[in-house]
């Protein structure tokens, strides 16, 4: 009888196909990382989108854009625009931003009108209220500055506002204040932030800011620059005379060091962000600032513009291109990158 024998494999065979695997596991993980980016970078053009169509329908319902926040006001002196943070008078306003207004657009009225729920308790003046200064969010029992559970509204997380290759939410601690401003009348300027949430009592975030322009309105050196944000705006789609599929709306944000503070963005009080410091090069290498739109995606951030269409740009862009797509009316020509 003759018996046969199966023939095992040699050790050197098994490295091979050891090796074979690993070779071919090397070759799909960044495949698989690539579409997993793609696949983040698409919700978060999703988001963008579902900001600028609330920000249309606001613009519909009410004539407007929303403001970029609400800082100082007319009424408080004839330097309102670009007061800084050095009188009393500045902190006596709301301090909302411009994402908080278009709350009820994106479905997330409920909220809204729990934040606005305790405003007979401060003159009757909301907390979205463009035409009076009022009492800032953060002394509101509604918003941050009453006991639980009444002070949890500006705490929400809503997800649309969260950009999933970067989830803000893991942060500490928020900047939650935007504001350009000069030292003294158009001489000199500066882009306030200043942060909550010590003690992990964390604000809501956001990965998304409205776009200033060059400087907002500070003053008139700058106010041919400006974006459809800044203090107290009102701006009307047809103003923007510059076309609105050629004008910056919305962008992306991540924070940055300030030096040693991680900030963030929280939804109800975070201004416009001016594009007066350019695109952050690159995020992947911790060179962004908190005072830069930038990204988690490769070699791009992503924008709303006026029309409602969302595009990426390269973080190589010329900056004088840059500086064209913020500004509503420059009347400055350009190619759209």
């Amino acid at each position: 009888m003759v018996r046969l024998g199966r023939r095992a494999f040699t050790l050197v065979e098994l490295l091979v196909v050891i090796a074979i695997i690993g070779v071919l596991i090397s070759m799909l993980l960044p495949a698989v990382q690539a579409a997993r980016e793609a696949a983040r970078r698409g919700q978060c053009s999703n988001h963008l989108k579902q900001l600028a169509l609330a920000a249309h329908n606001a613009h519909d319902v009410q004539g407007r854009l929303p403001p970029g926040g609400l800082y100082s006001h007319a009424s408080q002196g004839a330097d309102w625009k670009w007061e800084c943070l050095t009188t009393n008078r500045y902190w006596d306003n709301q301090h909302t931003g411009s994402v908080s207004f278009l709350l009820p657009f994106y479905e997330q009225k409920p909220l809204f009108d729990q934040l606005e729920s305790d405003k007979i308790s401060f003159g009757n003046v909301a907390l979205h209220e463009v035409e009076r200064p009022g009492t800032p969010w953060w002394d509101r029992a509604a918003g941050w500055g009453g006991t639980p559970p009444n002070n949890q509204f500006a705490k929400a997380r809503p997800a649309t506002l969260l950009c999933p290759s970067d989830w803000a939410e893991g942060k500490s601690p928020a900047a939650v204040i935007l504001h350009p401003c000069s030292s003294s009348y158009c001489s000199g300027y500066t882009l306030y932030a200043w942060h909550f949430g010590a003690d992990g009592d964390w604000l809501g975030r956001t990965n998304y800011v409205g776009s200033a322009g060059y400087l907002g309105d500070l003053c008139p050196t700058y106010s041919g620059f400006r974006g459809p944000f800044y203090n107290r705006s009102q701006v009307r789609l047809a103003e923007i005379t510059d076309g609105t599929s050629l004008t910056i709306l919305f962008g992306e944000v991540i924070g940055g060091n300030d030096p040693a503070v991680t900030m963030s963005y929280a939804w109800i009080g975070n201004g416009a962000m001016p594009t007066a410091w350019g695109l952050a090069p690159s995020a992947s290498t911790g060179k962004n600032g908190w005072y830069q739109f930038t990204s988690y995606h490769p070699g791009i951030v992503q924008f709303a513009l006026c029309d409602g269409s969302v595009r990426g740009l390269s973080q190589s862009i010329d900056i004088q291109v840059f500086f064209r797509l913020g500004g509503i009316a420059d009347g400055r020509v350009f190619q759209m990158p």
